[in-house]
């Protein structure tokens, strides 16, 4: 659990990297950012590391309810009422924390530092098991059609996700043409809903 400081720590490094780039995140500008002095922050963080690191984790554990919402439906649940819960409680999250958008789902900017790679890579890999067990679990009670594969379902919804999520954000610098992320939301549910709970051969039928 994070105190209230480490979190003040934390939404300044990603106000920073969100408005500068990665290579200005450092302690001092940190420390700068939230008015104390650079030792206040290493009490709480020995290095760049690990508030990385940290700010990592406090996304991970954000966001990881959300894609769980699908593991267990309602008896009288339907895909498209499974998705409208799981992905309005998602994108209703990152719309509170915009700044949280960039580090999910543009996490290439974390590249050039070779020791974020395998937290990177944790993440993700557990964001698409919980939904690739819960396709399963969608398709064992015939909620979710069949003849795409759980892990496959797991890929294209994430993918679905992170685009909506990069044009949305894209979006924000230019309000006058700038997407609602409510009717984003709204477009990847009923679509998303369409495709997963019919098969191609049953749109011809």
């Amino acid at each position: 659990m994070l105190t209230k400081r480490q979190r003040d720590f934390l939404e300044a490094a990603i106000q920073i990297v969100t408005d500068e780039g990665l290579s200005r995140l450092t302690i001092r500008n940190v420390a700068a950012a939230v008015g104390v002095t650079e030792p206040a922050v290493y009490r709480h963080f020995s290095n760049k590391l690990a508030l990385l690191t940290a700010l990592i984790e406090d996304l991970q554990e954000a966001i990881l309810p959300h894609f769980k919402k699908l593991s267990s439906p309602a008896p009288s649940s339907n895909m498209e009422q499974l998705l409208r819960a799981f992905i309005t409680g998602l994108f209703g999250e990152l719309k509170n924390r915009p700044t949280y958008a960039v580090f999910f789902f543009s996490e290439e900017a974390f590249h050039a530092d070779p020791q974020l790679k395998p937290l990177l890579q944790t993440m993700m890999q557990e964001t698409l098991q919980v939904l690739t067990e819960s396709f399963s679990n969608l398709q064992q009670q015939g909620l979710c059609r069949k003849d795409i594969t759980d892990s496959s379902l797991a890929k294209i919804t994430m993918g679905s996700i992170r685009l909506s999520i990069a044009w949305w954000h894209l979006g924000s610098s230019t309000p006058e043409r700038s997407p609602e992320l409510t009717e984003l939301a709204e477009e990847l549910i009923n679509t998303l809903s369409t495709l997963y709970a019919h098969s191609l051969s049953d749109t011809f039928l």
